[in-house]
């Protein structure tokens, strides 16, 4: 059985405010887990997805992804997900989700945002164009997660 074209890379996200001296001052060192997924998610794929992604993710977290990280998935280069591949991936999103790490979805083709659309699992995910987007979007959110919103900042 050939292996499964998926890789995954770590890498810190940091936000950055403006402090009064003008230098940046970081607010959140987020851990972001990117897993590359670069074939079809059908029947002949899914299991092996599923193998593989726990393997990944259980990697990662002995390494110290933990609450409030964050797990891309890229789907950009997946043109099919059938319905086990939907399956699989609300799985992943609950493998995380158990751990309190975010979880989002890079879609950007017809056939995966179809495949979610019309098996009713595109309400369960954040999906971005690009992973750029993805990571871009959650660190704003950290931001606001970590933020005191009743104090304003600042003199």
């Amino acid at each position: 059985m050939p292996e499964l074209l998926i890789s995954a890379r770590s890498t810190i996200r940091t936000a950055a405010a403006a402090a009064p001296t003008g230098s940046p001052v970081p607010l959140n060192d987020t851990t972001a887990l990117v897993v590359d997924l670069a074939e079809d998610l059908d029947m002949a794929t899914v299991d092996r997805f599923r193998r593989v992604y726990r393997m990944l993710f259980d990697q990662a977290t002995a390494r110290g992804l933990t609450a409030g990280d964050l797990v891309v998935l890229d789907l950009s280069r997946v043109g099919f997900v059938s319905v086990d591949g939907t399956a699989a991936l609300v799985e992943a999103k609950d493998l995380a989700d158990t751990r309190g790490i975010d979880f989002t979805l890079v879609t950007c083709s017809r056939g995966v945002d179809h495949a979610l659309a019309a098996t009713g699992m595109l309400r369960l995910f954040r999906c971005y164009p690009s992973v750029e987007s993805a990571r871009a979007c959650e660190c704003r959110a950290a931001d606001l997660r970590g933020a005191d919103l009743g104090h304003p900042v600042g003199p």
